[in-house]
């Protein structure tokens, strides 16, 4: 079983990666972003190969564009009105056979419209229309890019460049966001295995009084034959009391199985741009929050949860949260400065699960 320390330098590793992607990406909009005026250029001047046999596209990808009546049968009042011309010079001319097949229904007389398909063997029964339909077919294939030219003549290709590089970096910090959570919470869930499994006393010391039925010590043992199931089992057990969902709840168990009473887990502070910030669970929950919208409502907010947000400033009445870099930053550290403390404090209290650095 891994230590306490182990299991936050893996944490630690995660969000590093994370943040260097960011940063990374961040650089790279901004590069392209100066030389727009060069890409184009080079799209003119050099070709891009591309690999055809490796080209990717889905139902999805396949649009109707257009659909188009390019034969029918109408009655002469129509096609007179169509063409513009005297009905009773149609009449003569329909009857005459000049105007291809006819079809007679009761009083009224018909033929094929337009007249450039008169003479098509392949008409439409009486009734029924002949459609054309345009439809266009998005492929995606991968580039091959061996040099800097290429590179940038790949980017020229871009029918709007600017405006993709806009809507990239629009994307990037709410998708940076997620990942930032996604460390953050696997963490809190894995630093508690740990802890658990090195220190399963601590729980039983607060409840090791809850009744269990030999049936579940049954069943969760594996038939008496797996200790590390049951014990996982007991841990289960026990976090039913918390919101599993709830990654603010999780931590509380931390707290009041493994921490000194009036410890607070949430209570830290950090840094952003010289200013110092006090981190409490509020901020933790604002996070989730605003998580839990951008993955289940597009970033929508409800009038209720507005009013628990502070973190991200509010557009107008735009009830969709817009995270700024700035906004991005505060919460990184924030995760960041929790997730030391949860380690800090617990390995303090727990020095022989902290392991060697």
């Amino acid at each position: 079983m891994k230590s306490l320390q182990e299991a936050y330098d893996l944490f630690e590793k995660e969000y590093k990666k994370i943040h260097e992607y960011f940063v990374f990406s961040g650089l790279s909009f901004a590069l392209v972003g100066t030389m727009q005026d060069q890409a184009k250029e080079k799209a003119k001047q050099t070709k891009i190969r591309v690999k055809k046999k490796e080209s990717s596209f889905s139902k999805a990808d396949h649009k109707i564009e257009e659909i188009s009546v390019i034969c029918e049968w109408v009655s002469l009042q129509e096609y007179s009105e169509r063409e513009k011309l005297p009905l009773n010079s149609i009449e003569e001319q329909a009857r005459a056979g000049v105007l291809g097949p006819t079809h007679e229904e009761g009083s009224e007389l018909y033929v094929i419209w337009p007249k450039e398909r008169q003479q098509d063997t392949d008409l439409p029964e009486f009734g029924k229309k002949m459609f054309e339909i345009k439809y266009s077919q998005s492929i995606e294939t991968k580039a091959i890019i061996e040099n800097s030219e290429q590179a940038l003549s790949a980017l020229g290709h871009y029918p709007d460049l600017a405006g993709t590089i806009d809507r990239s970096q629009q994307q990037l910090c709410p998708t940076c966001l997620l990942l930032y959570w996604t460390a953050f919470e696997g963490f809190v869930k894995d630093f508690i295995d740990t802890l658990y499994y090195l220190h399963p006393e601590q729980v039983l010391k607060k409840y090791g009084k809850n009744p269990m039925t030999l049936n579940a010590v049954f069943d969760g043992s594996h038939r008496f034959t797996d200790m590390d199931s049951l014990k996982r089992r007991v841990l289960e057990e026990v976090l039913a009391k918390y919101d599993r969902e709830n990654i603010s709840k999780l931590i509380e168990f931390v707290e009041d199985c493994y921490l000194s009473k009036g410890t607070d887990p949430f209570s830290t502070k950090f840094i952003y741009s010289g200013d110092k910030t006090e981190v409490n669970r509020g901020h933790l929950d604002q996070i989730r929050i605003i998580r839990n919208a951008l993955i289940h409502d597009n970033g929508r907010l409800s009038e209720k949860e507005w009013k628990l947000i502070d973190l991200v400033p509010r557009e107008g009445d735009n009830p969709v949260v817009q995270i700024s870099e700035d906004s991005l930053g505060k919460m990184y550290y924030i995760l960041k400065s929790i997730a030391y403390n949860l380690f800090d404090l617990t390995s303090k209290q727990y020095p022989e699960g902290k392991g060697k650095k």
